[in-house]
């Protein structure tokens, strides 16, 4: 089964609340209930709210644009990650043709691998 919440109204200070006491108490409640939260967050470089999720999650997990994200991008997206110790489990490269000559070109900078939880670690996310 699945349960989905969505985001609703965007409030004047999505900052502070996904900060806030409130959100962690929310996601220990869900944690309780749920046996896989996921929670969908706006792009790391544009806006904190997704490093600020970062600090309350097991996982992140990196969707990158093929063809157009520039690895520049992906690189200083990781480094934030990184400094509010955000623990990245995986990029998951999206809009790839794996039958055009672009795709090899991508494989030389992206690589698949598993998180935690298939090193022998439960991963919750």
């Amino acid at each position: 089964n699945l349960f989905a919440v969505s985001a609703g109204r965007i409030p004047p200070n999505p900052a502070e609340l996904l900060g806030s006491p409130r959100m962690k108490e929310a996601l220990a409640q869900l944690e309780e209930e749920f046996d896989h939260i996921v929670i969908d967050s706006p792009p790391v470089l544009p806006v904190t709210d997704a490093r600020i999720i970062g600090t309350l999650v097991d996982g992140v997990l990196l969707v990158v644009k093929g063809g157009e994200t520039p690895k520049e991008a992906v690189q200083r997206t990781k480094r934030l990650l990184q400094e509010v110790h955000a623990q990245l489990i995986g990029v998951l490269l999206n809009n790839v043709d794996v039958n055009s000559a672009d795709y090899h070109y991508y494989s030389k900078y992206y690589a698949y691998g598993y998180g935690r939880k298939y090193a022998g670690e439960e991963v919750r996310s």
